[in-house]
């Protein structure tokens, strides 16, 4: 009896362990990024095309590395920055090498591919880099991962070639940037304390016969609308995640339905094989247009659902267009997580990670108004009583004193709160 239980018991570990591999196996086949790493490359490819410089072969193994540091980011949510802890579950050489070498987002689309880099100009500069040769993609678990280091100096010009975003003749051009980008582009801006919006980031990139940019220098750099003085804004050219490049960051949002002409001069130095550096002038002058939008009739927002990681809303919209709405969640007036989503009536619901914070507000800012630039509406729902799990322990303990300390036994009638958040 001993001698079968015992082989009993070790087929059973055997196949449970059989069933274990099962299970791993498809969990890891089921395991896919979206957009797929190819489409998301051919995204970048037809953004590059737009701007006019070389596209970039998928390199699988970069993907896998993006992969792995999605892994990574699945294990430790609430980890940022572009490197890994040895320290902490699901460290990897390989997401460790992908944290360093890629562009990240976090609690995007899943369908975004390279959108959530094109308003973010540190971002925009590294995918649009004229010498980037390969490139890998992964988006799973909230993260988005780019790779965008693997450089290819044989990419040369014969002569110095500048590439501008927007590109000329654009249209529908963001008027305003949120500032959601690290390192942040508007803490350059004086008195701006990198949270007011600016108007669009302009970048300009450079190729040419050189091995590496030494720097630039900006002589004049304008933007302006016809009949209407120059747009303030601030030029930025040294800084390392520029890549040899600049950006002009207007201190203010842009018109909706405007045209603004871009005019910059100025120098990039190169520097040869040899060492030797070589100024280049440059004079560029184009023209890009922001969208003209009719500002929306009504929106009206509800808190359908909050769980212990998602608030679920409904927003209702009265308009021919979609709009562009920036989401936050609040804890009085301070925003612990901001999303911005695009939205079409008349009924849209919307789900958002929840932060472990606890969420007193829900604020909606519908984008599209050309008489208040970035703001046509904006709704403010009070969600204390669907979001607070401290306050259903504290009606517990105030119904529990309510009843005679005889009758604590479980004779004093239960008192269930509708506070409780769903599961």
């Amino acid at each position: 009896m001993d001698v079968y239980g015992g082989c009993r018991a070790r087929r059973c570990v055997l196949l449970g362990c059989m069933l274990l591999c099962l299970l791993s196996s498809a969990s890891r086949a089921h395991a896919a990024s979206t957009p797929s790493p190819e489409a998301a490359i051919e995204q970048l490819n037809a953004w590059r095309s737009m701007v006019g410089v070389t596209p970039v072969a998928h390199a699988p193994a970069l993907s896998r590395q993006c992969r792995s540091h999605a892994a990574f980011y699945r294990l430790n949510p609430a980890w940022r920055g572009h490197r890994q802890d040895p320290s902490r579950p699901g460290y990897s050489e390989s997401g460790e090498r992908a944290a360093r070498a890629s562009v990240l987002a976090y609690e995007e689309a899943p369908t975004a591919g390279v959108t959530p880099w094109e308003p973010a100009p540190y971002h925009r500069l590294a995918l649009l880099e004229p010498r980037l040769a390969t490139s890998g993609f992964w988006s799973e678990f909230g993260l988005s991962c780019m790779q965008a280091a693997a450089l290819d100096h044989t990419r040369r010009t014969p002569a110095l070639t500048a590439y501008t975003y927007p590109v000329r003749g654009q249209r529908g051009v963001a008027p305003s940037f949120d500032c959601r980008e690290i390192p942040n582009p508007c803490d350059a801006v004086p008195n701006n304390g990198g949270r007011t919006p600016t108007g669009f980031n302009i970048s300009v990139q450079f190729n040419g016969p050189w091995a590496a940019v030494d720097g630039v220098d900006v002589d004049s750099a304008t933007v302006a609308a016809a009949g209407r003085p120059p747009v303030d804004v601030i030029v930025q050219t040294r800084e390392r995640v520029l890549r040899g490049g600049i950006v002009l960051i207007p201190r203010r949002p842009l018109r909706y339905g405007t045209t603004y002409v871009a005019a910059v001069s100025g120098t990039v130095a190169g520097r040869g094989d040899d060492g030797t550096v070589t100024p280049h002038p440059f004079a560029l002058s184009w023209d890009f247009s922001t969208p003209g939008i009719e500002p929306a009739a009504s929106l009206r927002v509800a808190v359908e659902r909050v769980t212990r990681s998602r608030v679920h809303l409904r927003l209702d919209l009265q308009s021919a267009d979609p709009r562009e709405a920036r989401i936050s969640l609040l804890k009085h007036n301070m925003a612990l997580v901001r999303v911005t989503r695009r939205i079409a009536g008349p009924t849209q619901r919307v789900s958002i990670a929840r932060p472990r914070h606890r969420i007193t507000r829900v604020a909606v800012l519908l984008r599209g108004s050309p008489q208040h630039i970035g703001v046509a509406a904006r709704l403010a729902t009070d969600i204390r009583s669907v979001s607070a799990p401290a306050r259903v322990r504290s009606a517990r303990t105030r119904a529990a004193r309510g009843c005679p300390r005889a009758r604590r036994n479980g004779t004093c009638p239960r008192q269930e709160s509708n506070l409780r958040p769903t599961a």
